[in-house]
């Protein structure tokens, strides 16, 4: 089935949930209302015993969001070897069950994988293993050339060529250019302002988590849409050459800004080896924040059924959140 067939599905899945959220809003309103029958006594209504209703309450939309905001939010996820979603979030049986199936393929195979998903205007979020290290591979390469362009923006008109090929392409040589002229103060400082190990930018290509790989990511997200270089850099991101996320929002027309890193060694050091992804999906009206890490020895094949199973999820988590009252009968 294509992507855009399953993206259609799927609208048409949540449309139909909103109907069974509105009638079941329409009975709970008939239960405040009554029957007409006269009201019971206090008494009788306290020997009565309460029902549980469960309605669902639409998201609350965040007006402006912050970088301290998205800090906060990413900083408050559990470390957890389970999927965890936002109080009263909850997933449709069939896309929960997806995703397990996809988490449960990779890991049955011998690898790791971690994950982190977070609507930018509602705030709800989705996540596993957030505090795994991973190798970041060439993932590292879109804080460089933002942190180059955002703290010495001279530079971009006299290395734009080799700042678009280490992002664009994920030249090795541009990059490593890049780094032996400028050096690592301005990563470093981006790594500080991300709030994240200052020693992620020792080395060239470092390890860190989805915790930490999301908060440069947020960071990345708030230069892009305030500083005019940002929004001018911006579009390098666009249209890798490799990714997780580009190519199955790309079929449907949506914008991403993304950056991947992939490593595979034929000599035995598993220790970096790294099929990772991360950015933004500008999803009309509500834009979410996406990173994939795994251990994947350069396998993005291997990740396309994550990758549908967390764009279903994302859907999923817009229905709302559940919320039980105590009903007197």
């Amino acid at each position: 089935m294509s992507t855009g067939l399953k993206h259609e599905l799927n609208q048409i899945r949540k449309a139909f949930r909103g109907l069974i959220v509105s009638g079941g809003l329409y009975l709970f309103c008939l239960l405040i209302a009554g029957t007409g029958e006269p009201a019971p006594l206090p008494a009788e209504i306290s020997s009565q015993p309460a029902e549980q209703v469960s309605v669902i309450v639409p998201l609350r939309e965040r007006d402006d969001v912050t970088l301290s905001m998205l800090e906060e939010d990413l900083d408050g996820i559990a470390d957890s070897d389970e999927i965890e979603l936002s109080d009263g979030i909850t997933l449709d049986e069939e896309t929960e069950a997806k995703l397990d199936e996809a988490v449960d393929e990779l890991e049955e195979a011998g690898y790791s994988v971690s994950f982190i998903l977070e609507d930018l205007n509602s705030g709800v979020r989705l996540s596993y293993q957030p505090d795994v290290v991973y190798y970041s591979a060439s993932s590292i390469k879109a804080f460089y050339v933002a942190s180059l362009a955002a703290e010495y923006p001279q530079v971009v008109n006299a290395e734009a060529d080799a700042m678009k090929r280490a992002i664009l392409y994920s030249d090795n040589d541009a990059y490593e250019y890049l780094r032996n002229t400028y050096g690592k103060e301005y990563i470093r400082s981006w790594c500080r302002k991300a709030g994240v190990r200052t020693d992620i930018a020792e080395e060239m290509y470092p390890s860190y988590s989805a915790r930490e790989l999301a908060k440069l990511w947020a960071l990345n997200s708030a230069w892009f849409e305030q500083d005019e270089i940002g929004q001018a850099v911006s579009s390098w991101y666009e249209s890798p050459n490799y990714s997780i996320i580009y190519p199955y929002y790309s079929e449907l027309g949506v914008t991403t800004r993304t950056k991947a890193g992939w490593i595979s060694y034929d000599d035995g050091m598993e220790d970096l080896e790294a099929t990772v992804d991360g950015g933004i999906i500008y999803e009309p009206e509500h834009p979410y924040l996406l990173v994939i890490m795994t251990d994947l020895p350069e396998d993005f094949d291997a990740c396309e059924d994550l990758m549908d199973a967390l764009a279903e999820a994302h859907e999923d988590m817009l229905a709302g959140t559940e919320v039980s009252l105590s009903l007197c009968r």
